[in-house]
């Protein structure tokens, strides 16, 4: 779950495509894509029980600067998730 993040030690691009060449990054996605279609994403595929709240924060930091990096995305989860809520 996307909760669990904080395993995520390495900054890094937010990039998963496995060809390179073509294709959006993560990072496009969570900058593009409405509240309620990541909420959806969130919640369908990677089943996070946080997804609403992931979403909304994702969307509110966006306003202020892009996503980029692995760094943004476990400080958002972090501020999404509270600290008694991680089990």
């Amino acid at each position: 779950m996307l909760s669990e993040v904080s395993a995520l030690v390495k900054n890094a691009p937010l990039d998963m495509r496995f060809d390179k060449s073509g294709g959006k990054k993560v990072s496009d996605y969570l900058n593009e894509l409405s509240e309620r279609e990541i909420e959806r994403i969130l919640r369908v595929y990677g089943q996070e029980r946080f997804s609403k709240r992931i979403a909304k924060n994702i969307v509110k930091f966006r306003e202020n600067s892009p996503i980029v990096n692995t760094f943004d995305l476990v400080n958002i989860i972090n501020r999404s998730v509270l600290v008694n809520d991680k089990k």
